[in-house]
């Protein structure tokens, strides 16, 4: 054989009990390879009877037992544990991986696998099917050759499936058919399979002699020479295939585009190495296959993705669903990057029932009442105390100077501890909770009111780990709350000036301010907007800034840019005449969603 490739080493570490067969509820049996019983994927076969499964871990398969493998008529599963990514069949350019002439149905499944250095002086260099209609699905078939007919896979007399597999870079050296071969009287079904870079001396993706074969939603893309081979009283039909050159054939809905894969392999003095055949989002076969709702087409990958409806690309495929790419994967959106929607936390002033609203930007979702404690307790503060991405509620009681924090997951109080106590007489109040230091925890902002020094607790979860006075500021400018508005990691502390209105920002790093500047001007004498609150209603990563209208409930929120208004709005209007509802303080208290 022209080809060589380097394989993985693998070690297999057997456990005492490991592979020990076990019977499933209706009877068949599971076989795990390698084991003390089975230390061959061929010895797994050979210990089943129709029905059973053999399960083969992951690792590169070499050698005698675990090539020219032959399911003997057998109605069995062959399938990797987890995928062919990671289960290779190396045939050491001495045999093929799998042979198929006992006459075996189609529940005679291969899924799974990676199968690589094949040879034959035959016909199939990785498949040879005779007579029999397996089933095939999920494989990487590369690197192998056949001296005759189907450098990957060849079939006689056969009506299988192949479905989800990428034959890529296999040949087919003084003969036809350099990916697939299709013999006299076959009827063979390749559906979602990715087929390139294949070579043979005519037919390089199929050649097909007195058969019928069918492909759907596949790629035959530069194999050469030529995609396909046909002779004799062969009929191929291909539907919703982009093939290189275009089909005159029977069949609808084929492109002839360049498919956009990811990476090709390559071809290298009659040496393959393998690439990606992922597809890229620009790829025309997005969107452009059949669907038959799992009947036929796969419902999912060969990854196990599920069809995904491009929302940027239309759909030029058709049947339920109408979406299906061409080829074995089926390309996927980027995950969304989990948000953290600021929430709102409110009392009632008579009752003493907490309230806590979930909001997605300026949406309310949903609402509910964790807890009620005594008036005597008042609420300081909202932050992650715990650091598990859910803000937690501060407290003090007004009578002993207790500190305490109420651990919180959406509208449920799931736990609470002490921190520490102050005593109301020395003066410090509780301004506010911000993670200063950019450790991921919430931090306590404090206020000495006979001094108007502003000093800092650095927290980590109940214990007090830093404390200091970061500066003296004048009586009129207030606190009105904290929140990371330059994006930095740090929380920063928000002023209005009582007399003035002018609204201010301290940006700071720790116990340290590093910068300050005025936002904006809101009257007090023209309205009675106040500062409820500050956090990232909008998913930006910057904070942002709540209001409310005393008068009129109006519940507005400025969308921060830095320190910059980039946008605003009216959330909700809360008659305060009606209702005696205030809001207490914002954070996200149901954790990250997906926007």
């Amino acid at each position: 054989m022209r080809h060589s490739i380097s394989g993985r080493l693998s070690i297999i570490v057997v456990l005492a009990l490991a592979g020990l067969p076990f019977a499933l509820a209706d009877g068949a049996t599971t076989r795990n390879v390698p084991s003390a019983l089975y230390p061959t994927i061929q010895s797994g076969i050979n210990a089943c009877a129709n029905g059973d499964t053999v399960l083969v871990a992951d690792g590169t398969y070499t050698g005698v037992g675990n090539r020219n493998l032959n399911f003997s008529g057998r109605a069995i599963t062959v399938r990797s544990e987890n995928g062919p990514a990671d289960c290779i069949i190396d045939a050491g350019s001495a045999a093929r991986g799998f042979i198929f002439s006992g006459g075996e149905t189609a529940n005679a499944v291969v899924e799974g696998f990676t199968i690589t250095n094949g040879d034959t002086v035959n016909d199939g260099g990785a498949f040879t099917v005779a007579n029999s209609d397996p089933t095939i699905r999920n494989c990487i078939i590369y690197n192998c050759e056949a001296s005759a007919l189907g450098g990957a896979m060849s079939f006689s007399a056969s009506d299988s499936v192949v479905e989800n597999c990428v034959i890529v870079g296999n040949e087919s050296v003084v003969a036809y058919g350099g990916g697939l071969a299709f013999g006299v009287g076959s009827t063979v079904t390749v559906v979602n399979c990715t087929i390139a870079d294949n070579r043979a001396d005519a037919g390089g993706a199929f050649h097909a002699v007195d058969s019928n074969p069918t492909f759907i939603n596949c790629i035959l893309y530069d194999d050469s020479t030529d995609e396909t081979s046909v002779v004799g009283t062969s009929a191929p039909t291909l539907n919703y295939c982009d093939i290189e050159g275009g089909w005159l054939g029977a069949g609808t809905g084929n492109i002839d585009d360049d498919p956009m894969f990811t990476n090709r392999g390559t071809w290298n003095d009659g040496t393959f190495t393998n690439g990606d055949y992922v597809i890229l989002p620009t790829s025309p076969c997005i969107d452009a296959g059949f669907g038959d709702s799992g009947v036929t087409v796969p419902a999912q990958d060969l990854l196990g993705n599920d069809r995904y409806d491009d929302p940027t690309v239309a759909n030029t495929g058709d049947g339920t669903p109408d979406y299906v790419d061409l080829g074995a994967y089926e390309l996927q959106a980027a995950p969304p990057e989990p948000v953290s929607y600021a929430d709102i936390v409110w009392r009632e002033t008579t009752t003493g029932e907490v309230g806590v609203w979930l909001m997605r930007g300026l949406t309310l979702e949903a609402g509910g009442v964790p807890s009620t404690p005594a008036l005597a307790w008042v609420i300081q503060g909202v932050g992650d105390f715990d650091g598990n991405g859910r803000a937690d509620i501060l407290w003090r009681n007004t009578g002993t100077g207790s500190v305490a924090i109420w651990l919180m997951n959406g509208t449920t109080l799931v736990g609470g501890f002490a921190v520490a106590t102050v005593a109301p007489a020395a003066g410090w109040d509780i301004q506010g909770v911000g993670d200063f230091n950019g450790n991921g925890r919430a931090d306590v902002l404090w206020r000495n009111t006979g001094t108007n020094q502003i000093a800092i607790w650095l927290m980590n979860g109940s214990t007090i780990s830093s404390a200091g006075v970061v500066q003296t500021v004048a009586a009129a400018w207030a606190i009105e709350g904290t929140g990371d508005f330059n994006g930095n990691g740090n929380d920063d502390i928000l002023w209005r000036n009582t007399l003035t209105g002018q609204v201010a920002i301290w940006l700071m790093s720790g116990l340290t301010m590093v910068n300050a500047g005025i936002v904006a001007t809101v009257d007090p004498a023209a309205n009675d907007y106040d500062i409820q609150g500050v956090g990232d209603f909008d998913g930006d990563g910057n904070d942002d800034v709540l209001w409310r209208e005393t008068t009129t409930g109006e519940v507005a929120i400025w969308i921060m840019n830095g320190l910059a208004i980039a946008n605003g709005g009216v959330v909700a209007i809360v008659d305060p005449v009606a209702h005696d509802w205030h809001i207490q303080g914002v954070g996200d208290l149901n954790g990250v969603e997906t926007p």
